[in-house]
């Protein structure tokens, strides 16, 4: 019933607890940032600006370390009380300000550590110095706290005593959050009783205050509240009228959780007026309710499925078995009855720890009240009781801190294996390369270029000294090897400096549009000659209109690597050509021979600079496999894609995909 927080926790601590749990390196480099922030704004030759920077570094710690948060706002505590005992203060009224807030910061880590009486002696204690200063927001502080713990332990009569306490003077203050949450307060201690009339004034104040501040998760819950009280009451067509604006406002929030509470409680209030109707399943007016609550039921169902919460499944499974078996149809209402029973057994596995630890808290506080007791009889045993339990629970404390530290401890050396880990992987993969590439040039150094060159030197050198003597066919055939020798080394050489320059300068320049056709037209023209040699022609079959996104440089000599490849691999009187395709925001490139072909092992070779290519294809103008690395290199920088389709004697297509204009 209770929809606003007891315990406000302020937006850093949370942003920081967060921050911290998710990740704990850059948590405790955020924590010592901030503590060295505190230390440059703080003089600390102050004592007063020294109990700041307690109070700070306690807020902190707290989220994430209690204990480390409760030493230093005691430490600011301690400061506070030596100067004033010590020292001639010349503000008294604020060094009791801080003693207030350090009195207060104390009895909230005992409030969530679960030491309600030492929680209240601290907010008692910082209750009577804002009283003494006159500071109303911290008095309505302590007295909203004061009635939480109450509350908290059933005991209603003290909480409603500091609750009305804290009305008047949020009033004063014109506070209109804090009387909202104080409304609220008493209205849920009033249901928990049952006064349940009571109640409803207090949720319809809590209601009127909300919608003034426009604070919609409170409206919701303010009108959920309204409705389960009226419920209570047999006020059924109020109720039903809370629980529509309920819905209404969750669904503008987008509150999936309070959905499917909304949903519960309207299935619920159906099988309720189904139940009075009382007049058999066949009624009208009873046959409605009980199809309403089915349609709730399935919609809380659903809901609470879709957010994962086996608590609202549950509850929904239980409102559709009851529907279903007023209205007689018990095959369905034992299918929900069987998802019942599922869900609380999973329930019941998950918090099964949970429920041991309430156990053991509710035995301590049994055990509490009892000592209470005999302090009427024997104060001195019941104080050293109170001591031992206070000293286990600092060992707790002190070992759960330790725990924690250790498995940040763990983590971060975890993580940081991981990342060099990671690192390492690059790295090898880099070298990998660079081996690749270095072993490709020694191989085009050592081979591919030191053979034609060898060959070049002993045909020039044997034309030099027996020119007269060799007759005029074989000058042709010494001729016609220099040609093809040079022509080899020149497209090499060309090859490696291209690669060479595109290793060294990373910045690609940057794309634009391209007319396909036209690239292709140039290309056609360039490699004419070279074609007729071989007896090959060459065939642009790209539309006019087909553009694409490309840098226009490293479009031709992709194209030109390619076709040249397919002019050298294809048999005379053999046709290549270049098409295209528009594709989905791409544009496809085909180089299409009919040369060789390839077999499935050998495509898998191609644009691989560590593989050796020398031993794909038979054709003579095989070579290093260079030219369609640097394609391959060229295309990837234009954002694109380029691959190999061949059958051995069917020839090969080399495709490029490249992005189309927007």
């Amino acid at each position: 019933m209770r929809t606003f927080s007891r315990i406000y926790l302020s937006i850093f601590q949370f942003l920081f607890f967060f921050f911290f749990m998710q990740n704990p390196l850059q948590g405790q480099l955020a924590l010592q940032n901030s503590i060295d922030s505190l230390r440059k704004n703080f003089s600390l030759k102050e004592d007063t600006s020294l109990i700041l920077f307690y109070l700070e570094l306690g807020e902190l710690y707290e989220p994430e370390f209690p204990d480390s948060g409760l030493h230093y706002y005691k430490e600011a505590l301690n400061l506070a009380e030596s100067i004033s005992t010590e020292k001639e203060v010349s503000d008294e009224r604020s060094l009791m300000i801080l003693k207030a807030k350090a009195f207060r910061y104390i009895g909230n880590v005992y409030n969530d550590m679960g030491i309600y009486d030492q929680a209240i002696e601290n907010y008692l204690a910082s209750l009577e110095l804002h009283q003494i200063t006159g500071d109303k927001k911290g008095m309505a502080y302590c007295f909203n706290n004061i009635g939480n713990i109450h509350a908290d332990q059933g005991n209603f009569e003290k909480a409603e005593e500091y609750y009305l306490k804290a009305i008047p003077v949020y009033t004063e203050l014109g506070d209109q959050t804090g009387l909202a949450a104080a409304y609220n307060n008493m209205g849920a201690i009033e249901y928990d009783q049952e006064r349940y009339e009571s109640a409803i004034v207090y949720f319809q104040k809590t209601l009127e205050m909300v919608q003034q501040i426009g604070h919609k998760q409170g409206i919701a819950n303010t009108y959920n509240n309204l409705g389960e009280t009226c419920h209570k009451l047999g006020q059924n067509q109020k109720a039903l009228e809370y629980y529509r604006l309920t819905l209404d406002a969750t669904r503008d929030l987008g509150d999936k959780f309070g959905l499917a509470l909304a949903y519960s409680n309207l299935a619920r209030l159906h099988v309720t007026l189904a139940e009075a109707a009382n007049s058999g399943s066949d009624h009208p007016t009873q046959k409605k309710h009980i199809e309403e609550s089915v349609n709730y039921g399935n919609l809380a169902l659903s809901t609470a499925q879709e957010i994962g919460s086996h608590r609202m499944i549950a509850e929904a499974s239980a409102i559709l078995r009851q529907a279903f078996n007023a209205s007689g149809k018990y095959r369905q209402a034992l299918e929900h009855a069987e998802r019942y029973i599922e869900t609380n057994e999973l329930i019941f596995s998950e918090e099964k720890t949970r429920a041991l630890t309430e156990m053991q808290e509710k035995y301590e506080s049994l055990e509490k009240e009892k000592q209470i007791d005999k302090l009427v009889y024997d104060n001195e045993i019941a104080e050293n009781k109170i001591k031992q339990k206070k000293n286990q629970l600092v060992f707790i404390a002190l070992g759960l801190a330790l725990v924690l530290l250790v498995l940040i401890f763990l983590y971060s050396r975890y993580r940081l294996k991981q990342k060099i880990n990671t690192i390492l992987k690059n790295k090898n993969d880099e070298l990998q390369v660079l081996n690749a590439t270095k072993d490709k040039f020694v191989s085009i150094l050592a081979h591919d270029l030191k053979n034609p060159f060898s060959a070049f030197c002993n045909i020039t050198s044997s034309l030099h000294r027996n020119f007269d003597q060799i007759d005029r066919s074989e000058q042709q055939y010494y001729i016609e090897e220099l040609s093809r020798s040079s022509e080899y080394m020149n497209s090499m050489l060309k090859n490696m400096l291209e690669w060479a320059t595109i290793q060294m300068k990373p910045a690609f320049p940057a794309n634009e549009i391209c007319i396909i056709h036209s690239a292709v037209q140039e290309l056609i023209s360039t490699l004419g000659a070279f074609a007729r040699s071989r007896e090959i022609m060459l065939t642009n079959q790209v539309p006019e209109s087909y553009r694409a996104k490309a840098n226009r440089g490293a479009l031709s000599t992709i194209l030109n690597n390619l076709v040249t490849n397919a002019i050298k691999f294809s048999p005379p009187g053999n046709e290549v050509i270049i098409r295209a395709t528009s594709l989905s925001k791409k544009v496809k490139i085909d180089v299409i021979d009919s040369g060789i072909g390839m077999t499935p092992a050998e495509i898998e070779k191609l644009f691989r600079i560590e593989v050796d290519t020398r031993s794909i294809g038979r054709s003579e103008g095989k070579g290093t496999g260079l030219g369609l690395i640097i394609c391959k290199e060229l295309v990837e920088k234009m954002g694109g894609e380029i691959g190999a389709e061949s059958s051995p004697g069917k020839g090969t297509t080399f495709t490029v995909l490249l992005k189309a204009p927007d």
